[in-house]
């Protein structure tokens, strides 16, 4: 294409994160808004002045949007407060792949014309009670990376299980909420809500926090609501923890073979184990292509009840057999269990996350059963294939969100 059919282009900003896994993320997503006719223009935010330079000197037209993950470069500015895409009056598309109260520090440096876009449905409702005022909100499932190369029969794979995931311990244990501002025992409550997301894991986090609040006669504000959710956020993350080593230690204690990727489980007693193997983390790309020698990929939910993970679909894509714990929307557009007649038509394999005891019972009959696990296999990688890229994703949000955009 010549440059001047190129100069005539759209154009779309993409605010490069730090974080390996959002970047390629953002890149896969560009790629995808590329293939729709879209000129794409990366820039790093944390080199503010060349980025500036970038932004002032290459845009002969306004951008269509800006995109950015999880606030990051949104409140870049020429000087003072005021965002350069305010100035500019640019649409924002700020995708956030993180519970919003894990983000809370930086909503207030949004431009007014903002999209905030969640991966979890229940973000939303949080959004919304606690963060009100943006213009466009709006959920976007995870995507998946489509590998380059052959994809194996399962039986030529060399890997039996691969679990790509951190165990956050330090975080955990470690965190100590200021939370000298309430006037009732908010680490009691903390505990508590704790104890009632471990009972009840279809729970989320604000939810039951609220619910062990009303059990007090505790009747707060959604300000000081909002407060004592941010500073005892690191339930969330207890959770999380809790389940994941429930599931791995079952998997590893079992003596089937499993490759891991992520910090954390060097405490754990099993770690030494002659069927553990730890690998040191790699880059996302390098993981999918780990995928493509993996019979069965692992995934742990973090403390999304109504949203995706990425990894499901990169193994999907890679030809991998995923098996996951739930979550209402995977639940609704995955098939995860055998149906009521017994005809099997699942794309992937799904466990419950509080019986943890029975995943290793069912990564052995995968692994026993090939044929089955193949079929599982190659029909989720059809699915995903299908309805989960990276590439579908820019689609959605071209066919969804821009014609909103436009408006603002």
């Amino acid at each position: 294409m010549n440059d001047n059919a190129s100069s005539n282009k759209e154009t779309l900003i993409f605010l490069l994160p730090y974080n390996d896994i959002l970047k390629m993320f953002l890149v896969e997503l560009a790629k995808g808004f590329e293939k729709i006719g879209f000129r794409c223009l990366y820039l790093d935010p944390q080199k503010k002045a060349e980025a500036l330079n970038i932004i002032l000197g290459a845009i002969s037209q306004k951008p269509a949007a800006v995109f950015a993950f999880n606030h990051l470069g949104l409140g870049l500015s020429l000087s003072g407060n005021t965002s350069i895409w305010e100035t500019l009056d640019i649409p924002c598309v700020d995708i956030l792949t993180d519970h919003p109260y894990h983000l809370y520090q930086d909503f207030d440096i949004l431009p007014p014309k903002t999209a905030i876009i969640c991966v979890d449905k229940n973000h939303l409702g949080f959004l919304s009670r606690f963060y009100p005022g943006f213009p466009v909100t709006g959920f976007l499932p995870h995507g998946g990376l489509n590998p380059e190369g052959q994809i194996k029969p399962l039986t030529d794979r060399n890997i039996d299980v691969l679990y790509a995931g951190g165990l956050a311990v330090d975080f955990a244990d470690n965190y100590v909420p200021d939370v000298s501002i309430f006037d009732f025992d908010a680490i009691s409550i903390g505990d508590r809500t704790l104890d009632l997301m471990i009972a009840c894991p279809q729970k989320t986090f604000e939810g039951a926090i609220e619910e062990i609040l009303m059990e007090d006669s505790i009747f707060l504000s959604d300000e000081i609501l909002k407060e004592l959710i941010i500073r005892m956020r690191h339930i969330d993350t207890k959770a999380v923890v809790y389940f994941r080593e429930k599931a791995v230690s079952a998997v590893a204690k079992r003596k089937i073979g499993l490759t891991l990727y992520g910090s954390g489980w060097e405490n754990m007693p099993w770690y030494s184990s002659l069927n553990v193997t730890h690998k040191k983390n790699i880059s996302p790309y390098e993981l999918s292509k780990v995928m493509m020698d993996s019979k069965i990929v692992l995934n742990t939910m973090t403390w999304f009840k109504d949203g995706s993970n990425e990894r499901i679909y990169n193994a999907q894509l890679a030809g991998a057999l995923a098996i996951s714990d739930t979550s209402l929307y995977l639940k609704e557009t995955q098939k995860g269990y055998v149906g009521n007649d017994d005809k099997d038509e699942r794309n992937m394999v799904f466990y419950e996350i509080d019986k943890p005891d029975f995943l290793p019972d069912i990564i052995d009959f995968m692994l026993d059963n090939p044929d089955s696990s193949q079929k599982i296999a190659d029909r989720g990688r059809f699915s995903a294939l299908e309805n989960n890229t990276w590439e579908i994703r820019s689609r959605e949000l071209f066919d969804e969100l821009f014609p909103v955009l436009k408006m603002l």
